[in-house]
């Protein structure tokens, strides 16, 4: 089967007369056609990783076609240990670094096959089913498969969307109120560009979220954010990503982001020992941030 995509791309995604129509709905994220072309069974690459390399190519994947028709698959980083990571664990591709940026790179028609065989049907994001059929699938003439996944809790998709788009912070700001005049908030926020239905089903249906708003991010697009600021959510967000970790140096970040939390639970923070060490934990995690965030990205 692989051989002969390789020979003829066109016959890649064709319907016979034993396969099911283009409109069939699933709700779960299904990696035969990716496993068949790549070879990769479940023991290499676990269904949890495909989904977690999946949100976070939704949330900052370039799906490309130049005007040769030549098809690219593209993430840019600061971080290299990730797109590295990804590099060895697709085992397709290759990784460059272009001054503060490093960027993961895939063109050549074999391993844009299996890209294919991965993405289609399996994306979330209604700009991404869009934008792969337009620049990949049309080009190659394969049939779209029109497959209703859905991020939920019990999969790794918004984890790898966290890695790609997510944010923790926590600040303190004065409040006469309280014992040693200072609060603290706690953050959790993820930023999409022309995505405001996927983004506003995320904030509904996971109970991750508290709010949605439009960000003032330059003229092209609209920029929505969805954010947690409550101490109320803090624990679903804790146990969610404590079954499926994040994979970049956001982990970090997480992790100081939980022991501030705990913190504040313990009531530490009105205690003057507690509240230097948030202050601390808040200046790592703002560190953390500087390497992960992206150029021209601000906590607004």
């Amino acid at each position: 089967m692989y051989l002969s995509l390789l020979v003829n791309p066109k016959n890649f995604g064709k319907k016979t007369e034993n396969s099911s129509s283009e409109t069939t709905r699933e709700t779960s994220f299904n990696f035969d056609e990716y496993r068949n072309v790549s070879g990769k069974n479940s023991d290499e690459i676990s269904d949890d990783w495909l989904t977690w390399f999946i949100g976070f190519s939704e949330g900052d994947g370039a799906f490309l076609v130049g005007k040769d028709n030549r098809l690219n698959f593209v993430l840019t980083q600061k971080e290299i240990a990730i797109l590295n990571h990804i590099h060895e664990t697709l085992d397709i591709g290759r990784v460059k670094t272009y001054g503060p940026f490093s960027r993961y790179r895939v063109d050549d028609q074999k391993s844009m096959l299996v890209l294919i065989a991965l993405f289609n049907g399996n994306l979330v994001l209604n700009k991404r089913k869009v934008q792969v059929k337009k620049n990949w699938l049309d080009t190659l003439n394969i049939e779209q498969r029109n497959n209703n996944v859905l991020p939920t809790l019990n999969n790794s998709w918004i984890s790898g969307f966290i890695d790609a788009e997510g944010c923790f912070n926590v600040t303190l700001f004065k409040r006469k109120a309280m014992a040693l005049g200072y609060q603290v908030k706690l953050r959790f926020m993820i930023d999409q560009k022309d995505s405001l239905e996927n983004m506003l089903y995320i904030k509904d249906q996971l109970n991750l979220f508290l709010s949605h708003r439009k960000l003032k991010k330059g003229t092209e697009g609209n920029m929505h954010r969805i954010e947690s600021n409550s101490f109320v959510k803090a624990p679903l967000i804790i146990e969610y990503l404590n079954k499926f970790r994040l994979k970049s140096k956001k982990q970090y970040s997480f992790d100081k982001w939980v022991a501030v939390y705990q913190l504040v639970q313990n009531k530490a923070h009105l205690t003057e020992t507690g509240l230097s060490e948030i202050r601390k934990l808040s200046k790592e995690i703002n560190l953390i941030t500087s390497v992960t965030k992206k150029t021209g990205d601000k906590l607004n």
